[in-house]
């Protein structure tokens, strides 16, 4: 199919394929000469990696929405914020465009969901006695620290600096914004009708709680607060000294464990993106080729493909590698270094849809067979599966754990961290250990990528991303198990 691009307001036209990409022979994106007219960039002689400032010109999410504004007397902020419908400047869609839309393939989350997660965050709210919510959005792509949140309650993507959202629950929320850029575009993009500039994040949060709480004294939740400078939080604590600060990052993390089925479906759009670059970079890997030309391929194919952000990481080498050089076993940046015929290549592959993570690990050998390598990916394959087998709602992480634990041992192995971590907006969301007390439910989603070592200490890595049905964790990936040799 043709799409359209936008690069500094010319219009350029692009041939994207639109063969099911779980088929291997769908291979790349079809036609990358609109893209490399878009981008100018050219990594090597097989991989593209979009730079510049282009956009799809239907990348505006509120064109596949029909939403009729409510009419509220009431001044909650779930009714004061900003409806996609209100901001949407775009010019008006084709009907090819129109049909794209309707058949999916542009998604994010509706008005409906939109107030879903309002209504039950007021709720909790009022709940634990909070006065209001002060959120922390960063650029951070692999983080602890709750970063997420921000999007899920704004459905805006911090891409420069770092953003403050302030919650209430009897008044309209306030975003504030520390460009000129974020400030214009958050006005444009995100559900938030009140976005402020401010170059004074500190003072602004003190006066807007002031003016909305009309008392020196309440309770702050503070969420993804990790995210915010020292100093901006030591002058908090200076200027509100009768207020409490509370800790709610549980609170956004309950809210956000189990995914809704509109989060559902964001989740498997990115899978569907991951598992087709998966199948394209394999025309890509071959003798000769450098490992940052194979990492700017995913890139430029998950871009290219509607992902907002990727996270692409490779090692590579002689498998097992000798005492002094082992392989690497867990996955980098990528390097110079060239790829050889018997190497084998450890990829972990992400990409993010509207927000929402998906990761493929896989290992792949170059020219010929490794049995060796073989033995281990047959013992992985067996103990993701044991692990997955047993991730039920009411489970506990520790639970599964232990069942990849077992199932290693059987085959001869010993399993090792990293075993994955829950992911969402978050692609690091909690981390899975034997300690997380955390009990699963229908709609929580995983990265299960265990570990396992030989006596020798050579260990390699393997995973993919699954959901947790009603009675079973279903696979977000449809990449195959087989050890691939290319």
């Amino acid at each position: 199919m043709r799409q359209r691009i936008f690069c500094r307001g010319e219009e350029i036209s692009c041939g994207i394929s639109a063969k099911n990409p779980m088929r291997r022979e769908s291979g790349a994106s079809g036609s990358l000469q609109g893209l490399l007219k878009a981008t100018s960039y050219l990594f090597g002689k097989a991989c593209l990696i979009p730079i510049g400032n282009h956009r799809w010109d239907f990348s505006r999410r509120d064109f596949s929405l029909d939403i009729q504004l409510r009419i509220s007397l009431q001044l909650t902020w779930s009714d004061r914020i900003r409806t996609r419908s209100e901001t949407a400047t775009n010019r008006p869609l084709n009907d090819r465009q129109k049909n794209s839309l309707l058949k999916g393939k542009v998604m994010s989350p509706s008005e409906a969901e939109k107030n879903r997660r309002v209504k039950v965050l007021n709720e909790r709210m009022k709940r634990e006695n909070l006065d209001a919510l002060l959120v922390v959005g960063d650029t951070a792509k692999v983080s602890s620290k709750g970063v997420g949140s921000f999007r899920y309650l704004t459905d805006f993507m911090v891409y420069a600096n770092y953003d403050l959202l302030l919650l209430f629950t009897e008044s309209e929320p306030v975003m504030l914004a520390a460009s000129e850029n974020t400030h214009y575009w958050a006005s444009k993009r995100s559900w938030i009708a009140d976005v402020r500039l401010s170059t004074q994040y500190s003072s602004d949060v003190v006066k807007i709680l002031n003016e909305r709480v009309k008392r020196d004294h309440g309770r702050l939740g503070l969420v993804a607060i990790g995210a915010l400078p020292p100093s901006h939080f030591t002058y908090l604590q200076e200027n509100l000294k009768n207020w409490q600060f509370i800790d709610a990052d549980p609170i956004l993390l309950d809210l956000r464990f189990a995914k809704s089925e509109e989060e559902q479906r964001l989740l498997k759009k990115a899978g569907e993106i991951v598992d087709a670059s998966f199948q394209a970079v394999q025309k890509v890997i071959k003798p000769g080729v450098k490992e940052y030309e194979i990492v700017g391929f995913l890139e430029g194919f998950h871009l290219g493909n509607g992902a907002e952000q990727t996270f692409n990481l490779i090692s590579s080498g002689p498998f097992p590698g000798t005492k002094e050089q082992r392989f690497p076993t867990l996955p980098s940046s990528p390097s110079d270094r060239e790829i050889k015929k018997g190497d084998a290549i450890c990829l972990e592959i992400t990409a993010a849809y509207r927000g929402y993570w998906n990761q493929l690990v896989r290992e792949v050998v170059v020219g010929k067979e490794n049995r060796d390598l073989s033995s281990f990916t047959n013992a992985l394959v067996k103990t993701v599966r044991a692990g997955v087998g047993s991730m039920k709602p009411g489970k506990k992480t520790k639970d599964f754990i232990t069942s990849m634990e077992k199932c290693a041992e059987k085959e001869g192995f010993k399993l090792t961290p990293p075993m994955g971590h829950y992911v969402g907006l978050d692609l690091q969301e909690p981390q899975m250990s034997p300690e997380i007390q955390l009990v699963l439910r229908s709609g929580t989603s995983a990265i299960v990528h265990p570990t396992i070592a030989d006596e020798k200490g050579t260990r390699v890595f393997w995973g993919e991303t699954y959901i947790v049905g009603e009675n079973e964790a279903i696979p977000l990936n449809q990449t195959n198990d087989d050890l691939l040799v290319i």
